[in-house]
């Protein structure tokens, strides 16, 4: 089965120095959740209240929530460079006559992302399948800045999980009703 995880950031190199790593729905994807824009700019346009370099995992979930958003309003994620949540929430108002604000629009992702998870579930995505390639997690990064690194996975995985309100790998029933999406 794919892995359903994506390193953060852009290249092998940088996610590693990082070692961060934040899982996907959908699969192996280069347009989604990059700590690089996660790391630089609040893509809540300052309405989370986190300050940079702390929250990495919230802020990741963020960003992600954002991304489903954006490509719900078939928008090009390369936007996310100059825009946040308020900005597109603006976008929106204008073009349908809603008045989403900034956080609902990232409750809106935050359904989307879930509801994602949950069909990979029905189609037989299990816990283990949340994994990074052997080599990520055995072979030290052999130069560079980062010469010794392997992935931290083990650790981060948990948080990342504990961020999105999931357990293994999945929502948890307190998620769903909060979002609206208890059956």
């Amino acid at each position: 089965m794919t892995s359903f995880l994506y390193i953060f950031c852009i290249n092998d190199m940088i996610a590693r120095i990082h070692q961060g790593f934040c899982q996907n729905t959908l699969t192996i994807d280069p347009c989604a959740g990059e700590s690089s824009i996660v790391n630089l700019f609040d893509p809540t346009g300052g309405t989370s209240g986190l300050e940079h370099g702390t929250g990495d995992f919230l802020l990741c979930k963020i960003f992600q929530d954002l991304t489903a958003v954006i490509d719900s309003m078939g928008m090009c994620l390369f936007s996310s460079f100059a825009l946040g949540a308020p900005q597109y929430a603006a976008i929106l108002n204008a073009g349908t006559g809603t008045t989403y604000t900034p956080e609902e629009l990232l409750e809106v992702g935050e359904r989307i992302y879930n509801i994602e998870r949950l069909f990979n579930k029905a189609a037989g995505m299990k816990p283990e399948d949340d994994r990074l390639p052997k080599r990520l997690i055995e072979e030290p990064i052999s130069s560079g800045p980062s010469k010794g690194m392997v992935s931290q996975i083990n650790v981060t995985l948990p948080q990342y999980y504990e961020a999105r309100g999931w357990e293994n790998a999945f929502p948890t029933q307190e998620t769903l009703e909060r979002l609206g999406l208890a059956e």
